[in-house]
């Protein structure tokens, strides 16, 4: 019988306590010595009068099991392993994320790019069924995550994406339009006489430093099947672009050839023309989430294509039982008392 833990990492805990018990056993034993030195021994038998180490011990096993039990239930235990085979209906989506260094720009806090990452979460909680890619970009574009229904894996490469990924900075959008292109043909579904896919690129980007060509290419796109939607991240007033140590310490401002401060402003008007090239929509980042809702409700307007099932595994759920024993030893702990009774005091 296959038995295995959902949520693996509560088990560190495990080692945690490994290295407390025996702390927590010493003290035990050593603060009943410890009283000894510094109390009179009349004082003393009036403070312990009553009071049994035995129960205390006994008390505090229960409480180590009522943790240790709490953390495999908090582990997720699962027995068995079933198949169950699913449709998968929806869209091939490639998020295109702008890694360079204007959107470490602040005129949205955190950043603009904690922004934009947080947008592309949101929306991967409201999806299913799509399969999603991530690719960054700056002067050049790097697939970051192929086509994938596995958000949460999606979501790891997203937590880690930083200028730092990327070689060369500048805005290409030109290069991540060949790139994403190539991850459509790459893990994608091809187009039959049957049924057509639809491809969708979204931009999160400030717009800033863009090369000639990107808006021609997005129309040669169009003509590919492919559309392009568009999420202006940034403000019109902008904002200069911090310089940080490897501690995350600001250490001053970005200075252009005058050694004057740059202030990078959103080019909403170019992101929006990439939209409208690319028969899709434009929106623009905010600190509430809320074009999330409109991303997901044009995403959902397009044509769905069902693509192949995918198998879908399953296993029983044991957790019950740990937390049922933890429960029980919790209310017996309430019964310990440290104390004995008076009857078995004058004994």
């Amino acid at each position: 019988m296959t038995y295995r833990f959902e949520s693996i990492s509560y088990l560190y805990w495990l080692g945690v306590l490994a290295v407390l018990v025996p702390l927590i056993w010493y003290a035990l034993i050593l603060i009943p010595k410890k009283f000894q030195k510094f109390f009179d021994p009349s004082i003393l038998i009036v403070l312990t009068q009553g009071l049994s180490v035995r129960r205390k011990k006994i008390k505090a096993l229960i409480e180590l099991s009522v943790v240790v039990l709490l953390i495999l239930a908090l582990a997720r235990p699962q027995s068995g392993e079933s198949s169950e085979k699913i449709k998968m209906e929806g869209i091939e989506l490639v998020f295109a994320l702008d890694l360079s260094n204007s959107m470490m720009a602040e005129d949205l806090k955190p950043s603009r790019l904690d922004l934009a990452k947080k947008a592309i979460a949101r929306l991967l909680d409201r999806l299913s069924g799509f399969k999603v890619g991530l690719i960054g970009f700056a002067g050049n574009a790097a697939l970051l995550s192929p086509l994938t229904t596995d958000y949460s894996a999606l979501k790891l490469f997203l937590d880690s994406a930083s200028p730092d990924a990327i070689s060369s900075q500048g805005t290409n959008f030109s290069a991540v339009m060949q790139t994403a292109k190539e991850a459509f043909d790459k893990g994608g579904t091809e187009n039959d006489e049957i049924s057509k896919v639809t491809k969708v690129i979204i931009f999160l980007s400030d717009g800033e430093d863009h090369e000639e060509g990107a808006l021609k290419q997005a129309e040669a796109l169009v003509n590919q099947g492919i559309r392009i939607f568009a999420v202006g991240v940034g403000t019109a007033q902008g904002s200069p672009i911090p310089i940080r140590d490897e501690f995350g310490q600001l250490k001053g401002y970005k200075k252009d050839n005058k050694n004057q401060t740059v202030v990078s402003k959103v080019n909403s008007s170019f992101m929006q023309e990439l939209a409208r090239r690319g028969k899709g929509s434009y929106y623009h980042a905010s600190f509430d989430g809320s074009e999330v809702l409109g991303i997901e409700k044009d995403l959902n307007k397009l044509e769905k294509t069902e693509f192949e099932s995918d198998f879908l595994k399953k296993f029983d759920e044991n957790y019950e039982l740990p937390l049922l024993i933890a429960l029980v030893l919790l209310f017996l702990e309430l019964l310990v008392t440290e104390r004995m009774s008076l009857t078995r005091r004058n004994k």
